[in-house]
C-alpha cells in the first residue's frame, strides 16, 4: 500500500501545488514572480503593477500638479489676501513653484516604478514621500552653489537665509508639504488605474481646475492682478 501511495504521488497527484505550479509555493503569483514581502495576493494582481514606467509618470505628473496647485492657491487665497508675491515674484515663478515638483516627481516615479511596487501600498507612499523630500532639500541645499549665491533669496528682497545651519533648518520645514503632497499623490496615482480610482483621480483634477477659476475670479474681482499691483480700470 505505502509501495502503492508512493508511486501515486510521485506521479504529481499526491500533494496540492501552488499557482506558480511548484507545489507548496503559494507566495507566487501564476506568472512565477516572487511576491514583495508583506504584499497581499489583492496587492500583487492590482494594475499600477503591470502598466509602464511612462503610464506611472505622467499619472503621478498630474496628481502632483492638480494636488499641488490646489493647496498652493487656496493657500494664496485663505492666507495671502490672493497676493502671490507673498510666495512668488511674479506669476512666471509662481506657476514654477508648481510645474517644477510636477516634472521632478514624474521622472521619480518612472526611476522608482520596478522598485515600490513590490511594498504594500501605504509603504509605496511613504517612501516615495521621503524621497521627493530628500529631493528637493539636495536641490535647494545646492541652489546657492550652482548660482554663486549666498543663501535662500526672499520673495521680494535679498537672501534672507545665508548661514548653513540656518538654510538647513528653514528648507527643512518649508519644504516638508512636499512630502505629504507627493506621498498622496502617489497614492490618487496609483488608484487611477482602477475604475473606482479613476473617478477619484478625475474628481481631483476637476478640482483643481475649479480652485483655478475661483483663483482667477477672485482675483479679477478684487482689482489687482495677484502680484500686488492694481488692475487697470
Amino acid at each position: 500500500m505505502n509501495a502503492y501511495m508512493g508511486g501515486y504521488q510521485g506521479a504529481g497527484m499526491g500533494r496540492g501545488e501552488g499557482l506558480s505550479g511548484d507545489p507548496g509555493r503559494s507566495g507566487e503569483n501564476a506568472l512565477g514572480r516572487n511576491t514583495g514581502r508583506g504584499v497581499r495576493r489583492s496587492d500583487e494582481a492590482h494594475p499600477w503593477r503591470s502598466i509602464s514606467r511612462w503610464s506611472a509618470a505622467w499619472r503621478v505628473a498630474l496628481s502632483v500638479l492638480a494636488i499641488g496647485l490646489s493647496v498652493a492657491l487656496l493657500t494664496v487665497l485663505l492666507f495671502a489676501d490672493g497676493r502671490i508675491d507673498y510666495f512668488a515674484p511674479d506669476w512666471f515663478a509662481g506657476a514654477a513653484m508648481v510645474v517644477v515638483p510636477a516634472m521632478v516627481t514624474a521622472v521619480l516615479a518612472a526611476a522608482l516604478h520596478g522598485w515600490l511596487r513590490r511594498f504594500l501600498p501605504i509603504t509605496q507612499a511613504v517612501l516615495f514621500g521621503l524621497v521627493a523630500y530628500a529631493t528637493a532639500l539636495l536641490v535647494t541645499w545646492l541652489l546657492p552653489i550652482v548660482t554663486n549665491g549666498s543663501g535662500i533669496g526672499c520673495a521680494l528682497g535679498p537672501p534672507c537665509v545665508e548661514s548653513t545651519w540656518a538654510l538647513i533648518v528653514f528648507t527643512a520645514v518649508v519644504l516638508f508639504p512636499v512630502m505629504l503632497i507627493s506621498g498622496l499623490s502617489y497614492l490618487l496615482a496609483r488608484g487611477s488605474v482602477t475604475w473606482a480610482g479613476k473617478r477619484v483621480f478625475l474628481g481631483v483634477l476637476a478640482g483643481a481646475l475649479v480652485v483655478t477659476v475661483i483663483f482667477i475670479v477672485s482675483v479679477s474681482l478684487g482689482g489687482g492682478d495677484g502680484t500686488g499691483g492694481s488692475g487697470a480700470g
